[in-house]
Parts: structure tokens; sequence; C-alpha cells
């Protein structure tokens, strides 16, 4: 859902586009914050670590190690990008280092007229890079949660009901062939025969 709530600089944004970049920011939160939480409390990591009675958790030893340093890394990869946000956000860069925003004669709206410097660049791209290298690690640890769950052994009986109700079957009753499919499967043993 973060994907397709866009935002845009703070110096073009309209009343619904501030409106969309706090949804943004209020997503992401609860993405982040809300995932390391709960698998912080399931695993019992840091605060948590005595939240969890012993032998609920049915998992080998070294998972449990592989998704705390998994947490670990979303943890400080998320505090660096929230501590980066404030630096950009605050008065601690100088402003004519920062992005120059204006009016362009011929150009509707606010534009911008000189990007920032290095310094700042820099900045921005180790917090676009930290909220990225957080997503992935996020990711990670589902497929550790995935890779280490019994139930992905199970091999279930499965029966696909849409199929049985496109059919009008009774789940369980076998389906009689067609008149034409009836045809097609004679001549299909008279060419075997022959």
């Amino acid at each position: 859902m973060l994907s397709i709530i866009t935002t845009v600089p703070a110096a073009q944004a309209t009343l619904t586009d501030q409106f969309c970049i706090c949804l943004h920011l209020i997503g992401a939160a609860m993405l982040f914050v809300g995932y390391f939480v709960c698998e912080a409390h399931s695993i019992g990591w840091g605060p948590f670590k005595g939240c969890l009675p012993r032998g609920k958790l049915h998992d080998t030893r070294s998972n449990i190690v592989r998704r705390k340093l998994c947490l670990t890394g979303i943890g400080f990869f998320y505090i660096f990008f929230c501590v980066i946000q404030m630096v950009l956000c605050t008065p601690l860069i100088d402003p004519q280092e920062n992005d120059q925003w204006g009016y362009l004669p011929g150009h509707e709206g606010v534009q911008l007229l000189n990007s920032a410097t290095w310094k700042v660049k820099w900045l921005k791209v180790a917090s676009y890079g930290s909220e990225v290298v957080c997503g992935l690690l996020l990711i990670f640890s589902h497929l550790l949660i995935w890779y280490s769950c019994e139930e992905r052994l199970y091999d279930l009986p499965e029966e696909l009901g849409v199929l049985h109700s496109r059919l009008n079957l009774v789940p369980g009753e076998k389906r009689m062939p067609d008149e034409d499919e009836e045809e097609d499967s004679e001549e299909d043993e008279e060419e075997s025969l022959e």
C-alpha cells in the first residue's frame, strides 16, 4: 500500500499532497515498527525476553539467532533512517546547502531552482538506502519464518472448490464426460489399438 501512496517535495505539496505524505509516513511507521514489535515479542528479543513461556517457540536455536539478527538489522536501519530524516528537517544544515525552491517566469507553481550540495545529497541517498535495506531485511525475516516452519512440509489433500462449483459437482463426486469427450476418448482408444 505504501508504494501506491505517492509523495511530492514539501515545497510543491498541496493540501491533498500533505495528507498523502502523512498517510505514507504513518503507514511506513506501522509497517516497520509494528512488525518489529510483533516479531520481537514472538521470539523474545530485547525487552520482550521474558514474555514468551519456555517451550512455546517451536524453532531451532540457530534460526532464532538468525531471526534476532535480522530483527536487530531492521531496528538499526529504521532508527538510522529516522535520525537522517530529523537531520534533514532541522536547521543543522545551512539553508544554502539544501534544495532551493522558487518561482520561475513562464512556469506554474513552485519549481526547483538549484539542487542541494553533495553533502545533503549523500544524506538523502543514505536515508533512502537505509529504508530499502530495512524493507529487504523485513522480507528476509518473513522468508526465515517460512523456511523454518514445519507446515511448509505438509502435503495436504487438496481440491479446487472453484472447479467443483463451475462444473456443478459435489466435492468428492466424479464428473461424467460429455458426449464430445466420449467420442474423443473412443477415437484415441481406436488409434492406440492400430
